[in-house]
């Protein structure tokens, strides 16, 4: 299991206190500046922390942002090393159960387009350093096509320059299921689809069953989002057959042949 939270409200005391405002560690969850931050989850997030919870962050804070924090389960995933900047916290390890080298990166992208493309120029460069497979989740602060936007005006140049990290990064973006907007305005006159996951193709092989799920609002004016491996299997598929077609076709049924007219038969297996 893994918690991402970013861009927590400035705490006033001791920063440690973050880590007490956090949901429970099945969430995740971006938001806007100058509100509370939430949480994003990594696979199996079904289990808790327990005693087992370690932290890093808070990241550097930076506006109204208060940073980000980084919280995951020690049997499910070990740190190596930890990269911070103004926009993201990039945490490298290794997760326990399938021996992967992973990099997970939580993101609070800036609102400028300058400054968004050099944070995709950077991330670009950091990723394809990496050897080992990619998680990048959080608020990017951009839509990738003009249905991702409604009620507030769609920036073609930013969205491209995003697609074009994505493609170039060899990242995908799983589909989003439960709604289709993850940020709106408190009379939902405005909604974007800000959050969501990247992954690198490689993933897909140690965790087959991969998916995103936009959760319901609570306190913030974003929705949780959810990355989960789950494996739905309800056994095969039920056999029906349609008598109708009776009325048309020759059947032979165990050598015996069926000439069925006016949609009668003594057969004893379509009564």
């Amino acid at each position: 299991m893994f918690v991402i939270t970013s861009d927590l409200e400035k705490p006033k005391e001791d920063p440690v206190q973050v880590s007490s405002n956090c949901a429970h560690p099945s969430s995740s969850r971006t938001r806007e500046s100058k509100k509370n931050r939430g949480m994003a989850s990594f696979p199996n997030s079904h289990s808790g922390l327990g005693n087992k919870a370690k932290r890093s962050g808070p990241g550097p804070t930076f506006g109204f942002s208060g940073g980000i924090v980084c919280i995951w389960n020690t049997n499910m995933f070990v740190k190596e090393h930890v990269s911070k900047s103004d926009y993201f916290v990039a945490i490298m390890g290794t997760w326990i159960p399938s021996s992967t080298r992973l990099l997970v990166i939580s993101i609070y992208a800036p609102q400028e387009l300058s400054e968004k493309r050099d944070l995709w120029n950077y991330l670009q460069s950091f990723i394809s350093r990496w050897d080992g497979e990619t998680v990048l989740m959080g608020d990017f602060n951009e839509v990738r096509s003009e249905r991702e936007r409604f009620g507030s005006v769609f920036n073609q140049q930013g969205a491209t320059a995003f697609n074009q990290f994505i493609s170039s990064s060899s990242l995908i973006d799983p589909p989003l299921d439960g709604y289709a907007f993850t940020w709106s305005h408190k009379n939902a006159s405005k909604m974007s689809k800000l959050d969501r996951f990247l992954l690198s193709e490689g993933l897909f092989d140690f965790f087959p069953y991969l998916s995103a799920i936009c959760l319901d609002k609570n306190l913030s004016d974003h929705r949780p989002i959810l990355l989960r491996e789950s494996c739905l299997d309800y056994g095969p598929n039920p056999f029906s057959f349609f008598t109708a077609s009776f009325l048309w076709m020759d059947l032979t049924v165990c050598g015996k042949p069926w000439n069925i007219s006016n949609g009668f038969c003594d057969n004893a297996l379509i009564r």
